[in-house]
């Protein structure tokens, strides 16, 4: 592709992909325990990082879709502390889930979506980017790549 195909590509990715926040908003309070290790997981236990929170199941195509992805983005942004909320999902589903994609980060178990609805996402995959002082600085809706991933994160460098 040529330079300017894949900047008009980014560009049209990032306007379909996401919702920029026009002023950034506080996050809402985000807690439960963790699907892997039962531990209790808090974002005020991450106060000065910025944070991704992404909605998945292991049920959802799209959160299989975007799995690999978020990985690499996490494994590149070590600086960031990622957070996922597994909403509708069984123990047994997520734990697959978190095996076959070696995700190494905790993620809140939330069976009801009743935690997610509260943080201001409806389903799955939401992802949330976050600034250092956990205010929700850019909402992404659905699958994402790893160029919009980085693209959507220099927003919360601002």
């Amino acid at each position: 592709m040529r330079p300017v195909g894949a900047l008009l590509a980014v560009a049209a990715a990032l306007a379909t992909a996401a919702a920029v926040s026009a002023a950034a908003r506080p996050a809402p309070s985000l807690e439960g325990f963790d699907i892997r290790t039962g531990r209790h997981v808090s974002l005020a236990d991450y106060a000065g990082k910025r944070v991704v929170v992404n909605t998945w199941g292991s049920w959802c195509r799209d959160c299989v879709q975007e799995a690999p992805d978020l990985k690499r983005f996490a494994a590149m942004h070590p600086e960031v502390q990622m957070l996922g909320i597994d909403v509708h999902d069984t123990k047994a589903g997520a734990r697959y889930f978190y095996a076959h994609h070696d995700e190494d980060w905790p993620s809140i178990f939330d069976p009801t979506g009743t935690i997610a609805q509260r943080f201001g996402a409806d389903g799955a995959p939401v992802t949330f980017f976050l600034d250092r002082r956990h205010r929700i600085v850019v909402v992404a809706y659905g699958a994402q790549r790893l160029s919009v991933l980085n693209a959507l994160y220099r927003k919360t460098l601002r």
